[in-house]
């Protein structure tokens, strides 16, 4: 009941002159002391959310977490080519 979601939406531009849609998540947990834990349920939130599900593969998305990065725009650009 304590999270706190910080979101930042930005447009990139590509080598091609279009744009694709970046987002960035910082994820706080006060209630997660364990790094592990945090990073473990911010994946799976990810995972499971409607948003995410809808926009997999077509929006750059960076994951934060406790002030920790777990996933980075460009790991994702990577992964799905």
């Amino acid at each position: 009941g304590d999270a706190i979601v910080d979101s930042t939406v930005t447009l990139l531009g590509q080598a091609d002159g279009t744009f694709r849609l970046g987002a960035q998540l910082d994820v706080t947990l006060p209630s997660i002391s364990d790094p592990e834990q945090a990073a473990d349920l911010v994946r799976a939130a990810h995972e499971l959310c409607p948003y995410s599900r809808a926009t997999r593969g077509n929006v750059a998305v960076a994951l934060t977490v406790n002030g920790t990065a777990i996933q980075s725009a460009d790991d994702l650009t990577l992964q799905r080519g």
